[in-house]
């Protein structure tokens, strides 16, 4: 059974915001919580998980926005421990700050929306500038010395972070191409490697990284210079080409096998890559002259 959190438990001395740092525990922890979270990986790698048994991979410098209601976890593998900080904000504090937020003269509207209005999500994105995590530091002392005003001092700190936030959602939703980008295409290419074998929508590819199905297909041919039909193509094939030669299994089956509802789908999709038929690549043992 997954754990829900209330904030009840975890802003019981009547503050709005906490701040920490903490090592992620190898295994899956699944739950919820009825506040907002943001966790920034400040050391190693790991998987953030959500409750769809969807996965994205995130390193140093990755931040998850959480919203309340959304099921997820962060693991680290076994050989690498992951290091974060989170930042927890009681839900009429973040409306506060997405209120805010929606009042400054920079346009961030849609992002506002998004942290206010949306159904639960969780959004990876990438902090290139460093400054998600000068702020971090920031939340941390001011929550573990409790000086004077401490209260407002975090509130601010938390406009500032989802400030920063916004920019680098904003110029994603306006087609600006930065390094923060990389985030989105691991989540795609690691989800089309995960699940070749299952049917795989533009729809359902944008939904994971919260944008548009027409954006996501200018962004990942704008960051790897290959159309996202033809990535989940030469996946499944090269899939294929590894089961041709280590397995007995009949070319159909090889086919369902790589995602292909369709045997002649596929047929035409191997010849057109390898310049020969999936019989003959078999014959070869794999050689394409």
């Amino acid at each position: 059974m997954k754990q829900v959190f209330k904030q009840a438990v975890f802003f019981e001395n009547g503050g709005c915001i906490s701040a920490g740092r903490y090592t992620e525990h190898k295994r899956e922890n699944m739950h919820s919580h009825d506040f907002f979270e943001l966790s920034y990986v400040y050391e190693g790698r790991g998987i953030h998980k959500t409750g769809s048994n969807r996965q994205q991979n995130v390193r140093e410098n990755d931040f998850v926005i959480i919203s309340p209601g959304a099921e997820h976890c962060m693991i680290s593998p076994p050989e690498v421990s992951i290091k974060v900080c989170n930042l927890l904000i009681c839900s009429d504090t973040a409306a506060a700050v997405a209120e805010r937020i929606k009042q400054t003269d920079f346009c961030a509207s849609s992002f506002a929306r998004l942290i206010s209005d949306a159904e639960p999500f969780c959004v990876v994105l990438r902090d290139n500038s460093g400054m998600m995590r000068a702020l971090l530091d920031c939340a941390v002392y001011e929550y573990s010395n409790r000086r004077a005003a401490s209260d407002t001092v975090l509130e601010n700190t938390a406009v500032n972070l989802f400030i920063m936030a916004a920019r680098i959602y904003e110029s994603m939703q306006n087609g600006e191409y930065s390094d923060a980008y990389s985030s989105v295409t691991d989540v795609i290419t690691g989800y089309v490697r995960a699940n070749y074998g299952s049917s795989i929508s533009l729809r359902q590819l944008a939904a994971l990284v919260h944008l548009s199905p027409e954006y996501l297909s200018r962004l990942f041919k704008k960051c790897t210079g290959k159309r996202l039909y033809d990535f989940i193509t030469e996946t499944r094939i090269d899939k294929a080409r590894y089961f041709l030669c280590s397995t007995n299994d009949t070319i159909d089956s090889i086919a369902i096998r790589c995602g292909y509802d369709s045997p002649a789908c596929f047929r035409r999709a191997f010849r057109s890559i390898n310049g020969m038929s999936a019989s003959e690549y078999r014959k070869r043992g794999g050689c394409k002259a």
